[in-house]
């Protein structure tokens, strides 16, 4: 890249400050070294805007080479390197069974223990492992709360993120960093639990993911009507109370939940990525091949991920609208590609992370009548809204049966 500018997006400040929209990108396995093309064009569409964030796993990097990475992209104002406590052993969260056990051990010694009540040295380390490595948000030294003991698990997890404030002051900025089932959004009491903390605490910025029901599809979008509403709930409650929500790992549902109020979610160009749920257990004979990948893209004209082969039988079709961009693919098939990116032929550009790279309104076509072009939309591409095309956030909230309300859609900002 050349002529890159100082920031791109919006400045930390004002990006925290909760009048602009902070959309945070996930660092995927495959092809991240393009992700510094993604936020120079962000920010050549949407200036100061839109929030840019970035976000890794801290356990996929060394010390060093997470300094060097975060240095690579200084120009990112809001950098975030997730320890992601729910993920230890001895969490609690049932997850933990399906991680593939280290052949080595993990360069941060904080993740030899973890402790779920205030341990001042520990929660020292993992603050200081974030922030002294180049992330400009500390993340609270916390991570899955049980919704068996919900009040308790709750109640010891606020205790550390006190700690975790009282070690790093009121000045530097962080996240209130905890992960649920999805049930603490469906279930009245536990919603009502979490409600009540963060109307009643002092922090004002919430980083929470919450664990989904199964997805039929990968690359599917979330579409259980009750999740979807205490979503809904939670992003206005904490924009009533002045409260700075983050939904990590949340694709589709967390730009749709900025309408309700919500200020920035994160995606990747993964799957895992774009929805933190449960995941099918596929079986498979030892020794036998995976799959091929089947080849997928984001079409901005139906707000859904796609099969490529189904991409270019819409494409045919006079009335649908493409929206071109740097990393849009065009009609070269000898190329692979998986999700919203694909691998380009030497010297092109790969599409990356499409899905924050226009307005939300872009969407506004409807199919009509294939008349021989394209048989009806099925399986892992048909999208959540039949016979017609969603356009908004507020289309998308109706189509799932969610009262939107006069409340502001994403297009104010986007």
């Amino acid at each position: 890249m050349t002529d890159q500018p100082a920031s791109f997006g919006a400045s930390l400040k004002k990006s925290l400050r909760g009048n602009t929209p902070v959309y945070i990108i996930q660092k995927s396995h495959q092809f991240n070294s393009r992700i510094g093309e993604v936020f120079e064009t962000l920010h050549d569409d949407h200036g100061s805007k839109l929030g840019l964030g970035l976000s890794v796993k801290l356990a996929a990097f060394k010390p060093q080479q997470l300094h060097d990475f975060f240095s690579e992209h200084s120009s990112v104002p809001l950098r975030i390197a997730d320890p992601e406590l729910h993920r230890h052993p001895s969490s609690g969260w049932e997850g933990v069974e399906r991680i593939r056990a280290r052949a080595t051990p993990l360069p941060w010694n904080f993740y030899s223990v973890l402790h779920q009540k205030p341990n001042a040295p520990w929660i020292r380390e993992v603050i200081e492992s974030q922030l002294n490595y180049g992330a400009t948000v500390a993340l609270s030294a916390t991570g899955w709360v049980d919704a068996a003991k919900a009040t308790k698990s709750l109640a010891d997890a606020m205790s550390v993120v006190a700690a975790s404030r009282d070690l790093i002051g009121a000045e530097t900025p962080m996240f209130v960093n905890l992960t649920f089932d999805s049930r603490w959004l469906t279930d009245k009491e536990l919603r009502g639990i979490l409600l009540q903390e963060i109307v009643e605490s002092s922090e004002k910025h919430w980083y929470l993911r919450f664990w989904w029901p199964l997805i039929t599809y990968r690359y599917g979008q979330l579409l259980d009507t009750e999740v979807l509403r205490g979503y809904r709930l939670l992003a206005r409650t904490a924009a009533l109370e002045g409260k700075r929500l983050y939904l990590p790992n949340s694709g589709l549902t967390g730009w749709l939940m900025t309408s309700f109020g919500a200020a920035g979610f994160s995606t990747g160009s993964a799957w895992p990525d774009q929805a933190f749920g449960r995941e099918r257990i596929m079986g498979g004979r030892k020794g036998q091949k995976p799959p091929p990948h089947t080849p997928r893209l984001f079409d901005r004209s139906i707000l859904h991920t796609i099969d490529y082969a189904i991409f270019e039988r819409l494409a045919a079709i006079p009335s649908h609208k493409q929206y071109p961009t740097s990393f849009f693919p065009d009609d070269r098939r000898d190329r692979a590609f998986e999700g919203t990116r694909r691998a380009p032929l030497p010297g092109q550009r790969r599409p990356l992370a499409g899905k924050a790279q226009r307005r939300p309104s872009d969407g506004s076509r409807k199919v009509g009548p294939s008349r021989g072009y394209v048989a009806e939309l099925a399986g892992a591409t048909r999208p959540p809204v039949r016979g017609r095309v969603s356009r908004t956030p507020g289309d998308l909230a109706r189509a799932s049966q969610l009262d939107v309300g006069p409340r502001w859609v994403p297009t104010k900002h986007w």
